[in-house]
This record gives C-alpha cells, sequence and structure tokens, in this order.
C-alpha cells in the first residue's frame, strides 16, 4: 500500500511540474506574438496621427511633435522620424518584455520586439 502512495504522488508531482512548464512556455510564446503585434499597431497609431497632421499642416515640425506626443502617451521611444516626398518614414523603440524564459536565454533575446519601423505615403493636398 505504501509503494501504491508513493508512486502515485510521483505521478501527481510530475504531472504538476508538467502543468507549469507548459504554462511558463505557452506565456512567453503569448508575450512574443502579442508584443510583435502590439509594438506593429502602436506604430501605425502615431505614423496615421503624424500623417493627419501633416496633412492638414504641412508642416514637418507640427507633425513629428504629434508623433512624439503620441509615442509617449503610448510608453515608447520614437527613435526616427523623417518624411520625403510625401513618404513618412518613423521608428519606434518599445520597453523590453518581462518573459520567463526567453529573456535569460540570449540566442532567443531577438523574438521579441524592441524597434518597429513603419513607412506610409502621406496624400498631397
Amino acid at each position: 500500500m505504501r509503494e501504491w502512495l508513493d508512486e502515485w504522488l510521483i505521478t501527481i508531482a510530475k504531472i504538476i511540474l508538467a502543468i507549469i512548464v507548459v504554462i511558463i512556455i505557452t506565456n512567453d510564446v503569448a508575450m512574443i506574438v502579442l508584443s510583435n503585434w502590439q509594438s506593429y499597431v502602436v506604430t501605425d497609431e502615431i505614423a496615421m496621427a503624424a500623417g493627419c497632421c501633416y496633412y492638414l499642416t504641412g508642416s514637418v515640425e507640427e507633425a513629428q511633435n504629434v508623433a512624439e506626443d503620441w509615442a509617449v502617451q503610448r510608453g515608447v521611444n520614437l527613435t526616427y522620424f523623417a518624411i520625403e516626398e510625401d513618404t513618412m518614414t518613423l521608428t519606434i523603440e518599445t520597453p523590453e518584455k518581462n518573459t520567463y524564459i526567453i529573456r535569460h536565454i540570449k540566442f532567443l533575446k531577438g523574438l521579441t520586439p524592441t524597434s518597429k519601423t513603419i513607412s506610409r505615403e502621406i496624400d498631397s493636398k
């Protein structure tokens, strides 16, 4: 009877450990997917706001100020902004995401996005 109980407890402990590992891996994968999606959405929002401002005012400085304001509101840093020949290009830098496993493994660190660049055409007046 005692051997049966020991085997049962060891099996339960293995199952619990396996569930914990699956949850941690799922969290890290979800963090990567959501980080990529979120950084794209934030960059797109900033580009749309700056593009609308440039379209309405015709001022690159005003558009850059709007982009910087939106970046601050979204918790990212605007690292590059340019408007050339009705094409706007901007790059944002996002804060590093807190993952359980990926942040400790050097060759996997590139999976979480730290910057995103987008180019958009701006309609002429």
